[in-house]
């Protein structure tokens, strides 16, 4: 029996926004989160690779790939795969076996850290 899971795009942002960091923050300039692929709703099988850009010109430290339930309000948020420490610009961000989690909807997150402490979050 295939595995069936649905990928959700809960809000989608052209750029980043800041999560983090000294309470004036504006959007570091430069800064690039995004998740092309899947697309919202898209149904996903086994085990797919997860397309989109994580950089920074300048501050670029790392970034997580992470998915919870969306079924479950309180649900944490669990990693893709460890934190990855190279920028990617419209390429593979990550690997996400989907043979691991139930059937259900999942929403998928990506987080770029900084090096001044400050993040930015596609969701």
């Amino acid at each position: 029996m295939a595995r069936r899971l649905s990928f959700f795009l809960a809000v989608i942002f052209l750029s980043a926004r800041v999560l983090s960091g000294p309470a004036q923050a504006q959007d570091p300039e430069g800064l690039v989160v995004v998740i092309t692929w899947p697309a919202d709703g898209q149904q996903l099988f086994g085990v797919v690779n997860i397309s989109g850009s994580a950089l920074h010109p300048a501050g670029f430290a790392s970034y997580t790939l992470e998915y919870n339930d969306l079924s479950d309000p309180n649900a944490p948020w669990l990693l893709v795969q460890p934190r990855v420490q190279q920028q990617v610009r419209e390429s593979v961000l990550g690997t996400w076996n989907t043979n691991v989690v139930p059937d259900g909807s999942y929403r998928l997150r990506l987080r770029v850290f900084l090096d001044d402490g400050q993040e930015g979050e596609f969701v």
